[in-house]
């Protein structure tokens, strides 16, 4: 099973408020029983996802890419302000898997925004919310919704969302409790099985961009836009066709966070990469060199021929700065380091 977890003391906003919170985000990065991946795939034949998959590795497909980037936007908007959905009447990791199948056979901007209009209206009408209030303008974080802005959609879907979200439900939601901590209670966990299926991996993206979108304030502050790392990232979970690669996938899209309070549990094929060694000494870059730093024991500094300030150019012939840019997709932090796998 793979873990997510982001910890830290931040501004929570969610809503129309801001209030100062300590934050654990707890996100199951998905395995699945043999059962419920079969469910959740039952509407995606094997055909078209290889179409799928196909569409995608070409890199020619960007209304594709861009279709279920709007999807998995709107999916995570509706989560967390649809009062219908907000409630909990509604199982909606299955409305997801029962929407792809005929998703992505759309053909046009105009066939994507009426069946997503038609998707959006049978969850019911929208009550007006005589409590809901605008954020104020003087607010430090206010709620992020340029996407509807940056997608080309219709004028009556951006409508929509923009009157789900002045009547958005104030209640208890059922996909998340506020309180000292944002807890993803009822998000389903996907166990036993090492890698998820491709609409197990969609989701397991739509999740973790949304909770990052409505619940991490520092997002602003990432290097990538987070705007724009839904999109960036879609591919390369739909082509994740083994156990490493999703998780490579999913340490990746970690690392947009720029927060090292990310971590990744039950990383096994990404452990097994690394390798069960390390060096006997400890290592650190100054001015850009790799250089050896302190010793674990003094013993083992005769045994490597090594002393405290030697450069390190190369391991077993490869050269520094290309293991780096290797492995650095492996590590979540904002700091220039290295750790080296030891054969």
């Amino acid at each position: 099973m793979l873990f997510v977890i982001i910890s830290k003391q931040h501004l929570l906003i969610h809503q129309h408020y801001i209030r100062a919170k300590f934050f654990i985000l707890l996100l199951v990065v998905f395995t699945t029983s043999c059962n419920q991946a079969r469910r959740s795939d039952s509407g995606l034949n094997s055909d078209q996802i290889i179409q799928l998959s196909q569409r995608l590795n070409s890199g020619e497909e960007e209304f594709l890419t861009t279709n279920l980037e709007l999807l998995g936007k709107l999916w995570g908007f509706l989560k967390y302000h649809h009062p219908e959905i907000g409630k909990g009447k509604y199982d909606w990791d299955d409305e997801l898997f029962q929407l792809l199948p005929k998703y992505i056979e759309i053909s046009s901007t105009e066939q994507r925004d009426e069946f997503l209009l038609h998707w959006i209206n049978k969850y019911g009408e929208i009550p007006v919310c005589k409590t809901c209030k605008d954020t104020p303008a003087d607010a430090f974080l206010k709620p992020d919704f340029s996407w509807l802005d940056e997608i080309k959609m219709s004028a009556l879907l951006k409508a929509k969302v923009i009157e789900i979200y002045k009547n958005r439900f104030l209640g208890i939601l059922y996909y998340v409790r506020v309180g000292s901590n944002p807890n993803f209670i009822n998000d389903k966990r996907y166990l036993n099985e090492k890698k998820p299926n491709t609409s197990l991996r969609l989701l397991a993206l739509y999740r973790y961009w949304n909770m990052v979108q409505y619940f991490y304030p520092y997002k602003y502050l990432t290097d990538t836009k987070w705007d724009d790392v839904l999109k960036k990232y879609i591919s390369i979970f739909v082509l994740a066709e083994t156990a490493l690669d999703y998780q490579l996938a999913v340490l990746q899209l970690l690392s947009e966070t720029n927060d090292t309070h990310s971590y990744l549990f039950g990383q096994y094929k990404i452990d097994s990469l690394r390798g069960g060694k390390t060096a006997p000494f400890s290592t650190k870059f100054v001015e850009n060199k790799f250089m050896v730093d302190e010793f674990f024991a003094p013993y083992q500094k005769s045994l490597t021929g090594l002393h405290r300030g030697d450069i390190i150019t190369h391991i077993n012939g490869k050269k520094i700065d290309l293991l780096q840019n290797q492995l650095m997709v492996m590590i979540i932090t904002p700091e220039n380091l290295l750790f080296v796998p030891v054969p």
